[in-house]
């Protein structure tokens, strides 16, 4: 059946009935990618831009539309959370535990990481709580932050949202970037010809435009990543066994140090532009707790792992990346960040996808206007926009030195937005929604069963609103104070080195 909504003051949806009388064979297959990114039947119900978006709309609503539904499993989702997290904040670990103390550092390893999954576990919640509310309207499925936000508060906050992951997920792959020109910097000392063998690498991979199809990557990359970890766990404990340790000399606690690492700790944890697209991607994505769960609890583990045994080896000789430490081990240390440099090179496919499909988007709505027709006009635009967007970071990363500052502002500023703000406000408009739906359903109106999905009770995740929103407040009220001190003291810290 058609949707009466769609179907209202339209005249080009006069052809409709004999298209639908039509054998499904004989039908012309529309697929998701011909919905444009900013389509939205909500803020314009009766008028439609072209008679291609009415034809779409309608044709999706009458089951014309071939779907191509997500794939993503708690493995898949898992590996890309953990490839996308377990990064290069990670090897500053040491120095972190080195400065605020290991037991303070465990401490708050833990509480980011509680907060994290609360705040990512509220925005998925209401990610499918908005997809539950229409299963007609295809800009209301498999959504992602942004278009979640946009569809709560209009396109004006979905702009914000949209500006902060991508400037976020760029400011990530930048800090790869500068990783990984130091990393190699003894084999190659030349940058720019490291910057070409990333390029050589990144460009074909970044061509994939669903982000499942990275998963084999992934798992290579994730490899690698263990890999090097397991490595400077090992060599550690090796230092500890051949070195006189004076345990008692170990920093325990140092809060004044905690204003200088909020921003790494929490840049570390954080992997916004990533997990929304991973929560799209799930085939059940009732499931994306349990991978916030698995990915959370590794994390923790393996930061408090690698932070605790590299202090306690190297001690006041720790530096600020850990690879510095480990040293060329008879050229095992310079294979070694090799194999982590091209790990990053997966975190920053990762990261960087949101970006890449948001230019796709633009030059496909103001440039190519219908792909399927010159394809190579199609992979060209293609190619140069990944080209485009790596070489930018690429030759921005070769001016920056002081990574853990970068990491620090970085984090202070987008992720406590992004992570501790945006919960609440999100929430604070979903609630009165939730509530009136819930309303609606339970005294008997069959319109609004019709297009939501869940029953009554999984509409209700809400039930218990003051304890959401004193703990939203909790996290973001962290996130403001951890956000103020630290880039305010980063600030002071990078003037007192100028000086």
């Amino acid at each position: 059946m058609s949707n009466p909504q769609i179907e209202q003051g339209l005249p080009v949806l006069q052809e409709l009935p004999s298209l639908q009388q039509q054998p499904v064979s004989t039908v012309p297959i529309i697929t998701d990618n011909a919905i444009p990114e900013d389509y939205n039947l909500k803020d314009k119900p009766n008028v439609y831009r072209t008679q291609s978006e009415a034809l779409t709309a309608s044709a999706y609503a009458s089951g014309f539309i071939q779907k191509e539904e997500p794939k993503g499993t708690i493995l898949t989702a898992s590996a890309s959370l953990l490839k996308s997290g377990v990064g290069t904040g990670i090897l500053f670990f040491p120095s972190l535990f080195k400065s605020c103390g290991i037991a303070l550092s465990i401490i708050f390893c833990c509480i980011t990481s509680i907060f994290c999954y609360f705040c990512w576990s509220l925005i998925s919640k209401m990610m499918r709580f908005q997809e539950s509310t229409d299963r007609n309207d295809p800009n209301n499925q498999h959504l992602t932050l942004e278009n979640c936000g946009g569809l709560f508060y209009g396109p004006k906050f979905k702009k914000l949202l949209q500006v902060c992951t991508y400037i976020y997920s760029y400011s990530a792959c930048f800090g790869y970037a500068i990783f990984i020109y130091k990393a190699v910097n003894p084999t190659f000392p030349n940058h720019y010809h490291t910057m070409l063998i990333m390029m050589a690498i990144f460009l074909p991979l970044s061509m994939y435009k669903k982000i499942h199809k990275l998963s084999f990557f992934t798992y290579f990359a994730l490899t690698a990543t263990t890999i090097t970890l397991l490595t400077i766990v090992v060599k550690s404990c090796y230092v500890i066994h051949n070195t006189d340790v004076h345990y008692s000399s170990l920093t325990q606690f140092d809060f004044t140090q905690i204003p200088l690492s909020f921003g790494v700790f929490t840049f570390a944890y954080d992997c916004n532009g990533v997990y929304t697209e991973v929560h799209a991607s799930m085939k059940d994505k009732s499931q994306f707790d349990t991978v916030l769960k698995i990915y959370l609890s590794i994390f923790t583990l393996i930061g408090v792992l690698v932070g605790t045994m590299g202090y306690i080896a190297f001690g006041e000789q720790t530096q600020a990346a850990i690879f510095t430490n480990i040293g060329s081990m008879q050229g095992y240390g310079t294979a070694l960040s090799f194999l982590y440099s091209f790990a990053e090179l997966a975190s920053m496919l990762l990261y960087i996808f949101c970006v890449v499909k948001f230019f796709d988007n633009l030059v496909g709505g103001y440039v190519v206007k219908n792909p399927s027709n010159n394809k190579f006009v199609s992979f060209l635009t293609d190619f140069v926009v990944r080209a485009l967007i790596f070489l930018s970071f690429a030759f921005l990363a070769l001016y920056v030195t002081q990574m853990s500052d970068f990491f620090n502002i970085m984090g202070c500023i987008l992720c406590s937005f992004l992570t501790y703000l945006c919960p609440l406000i999100l929430y604070i408009k979903a609630k009165p929604k939730n509530d009136k739906l819930l309303k609606q359903v339970q005294n008997g109106n069959q319109d609004v069963e019709k297009n939501v999905k869940a029953t009554p009770n999984k509409i209700d995740f809400f039930s218990t609103t003051k304890v959401v929103t004193a703990i939203a407040i909790i996290c973001l009220l962290f996130g403001l104070l951890g956000g103020i001190s630290g880039l305010i003291s980063t600030i002071i810290q990078i003037k007192e080195k100028g000086e």
